[in-house]
């Protein structure tokens, strides 16, 4: 289980959709920083201009794409064919999706 977590951990970290993911955040954080004119009146802090971000609906929709990304690649290329012999049963493959989405989302 460690090494089907390991293994997805690594995919995510060098998955192109990760990086368009984190640059698309970071975009729509200082879109929303330009769109603002006094912000030095309403967010004292970098902390509460990523709050307004954060409580926005495009984060969550961002994150949505990314894991149905993920999730779906080894389908998309094939690789589940080589994991089905690998693994005894499919559950492990699952949560270990589960938990490498869990520690990247709370990353970004």
């Amino acid at each position: 289980m460690l090494n089907l977590v390991k293994m997805d951990l690594h995919r995510l970290v060098y998955t192109i959709s990760t990086w368009v993911m984190m640059v698309l955040v970071i975009v729509a954080a200082f879109f929303c920083v330009a769109l603002t004119a006094d912000i030095s009146d309403r967010y004292s802090s970098v902390v509460s201009i990523l709050e307004m971000l954060f409580h926005g609906r495009l984060f969550m929709v961002l994150c949505s794409v990314f894991v149905t990304i993920f999730v779906n690649a080894e389908q998309r290329y094939g690789y589940v064919k080589n994991l089905g012999g690998s693994i005894s049963h499919r559950s492990q493959l699952v949560m270990s999706k589960i938990v490498a989405v869990a520690i990247i989302q709370n990353l970004i």
